[in-house]
């Protein structure tokens, strides 16, 4: 369990700037510019958004509002709100791997002979419980992504309000 869970927290954070491109690509509120209010709307820029545009916009945008804990040309911008994930990876692969290994006990899966029902059915069950944990905090990540939010904490409590 804790083998997993560090290495989901080493694959959600090294991929994390990829994954900062990737929300804002498809913000539909905020399609050209990263300091964009939440409700507000701007232009959609002329062309197709590609991943040096989107990567130029994050790390040159003068920051405004909730953004502006990240900086104008910081960087790091590309990490904001990655403590989300060290929160949200380390119970939900721990639940993924645990669930995992008790449902092929409970499931037969881990009997000699080829059982591909049983296996699929253990990792449908995993996969649930993971994602049972993880999307609320998917959630708040891609909000803290897009500057909606100044902390974790903050989002959170918007989040259940």
């Amino acid at each position: 369990m804790f083998a997993g869970s560090i290495a989901g927290v080493a694959e959600h954070t090294a991929m994390y700037p990829m994954d900062t491109i990737k929300t804002h690509m498809q913000c539909p509120n905020c399609p050209g510019d990263v300091s964009c209010p939440k409700g507000m709307t701007n232009p959609a820029p002329k062309g197709p958004r590609t991943i040096p545009s989107v990567l130029r916009t994050l790390l040159a945008a003068g920051q405004t509002g909730a953004s502006s804990a990240a900086g104008g040309t910081n960087p790091l911008r590309m990490w904001r709100g990655v403590q989300t994930m060290f929160y949200g990876c380390v119970p939900a692969h721990a639940l993924y791997f645990s669930s995992f290994e008790f449902t092929k006990t409970a499931f037969g899966a881990d009997r000699p002979g080829h059982r591909p029902a049983a296996a699929a059915a253990c990792g449908v069950v995993s996969t649930f419980l993971h994602d049972c944990v993880m999307s609320p905090f998917d959630t708040i990540k891609q909000r803290l992504q897009l500057g909606y939010y100044d902390s974790p904490l903050h989002a959170f409590r918007e989040v259940l309000r």
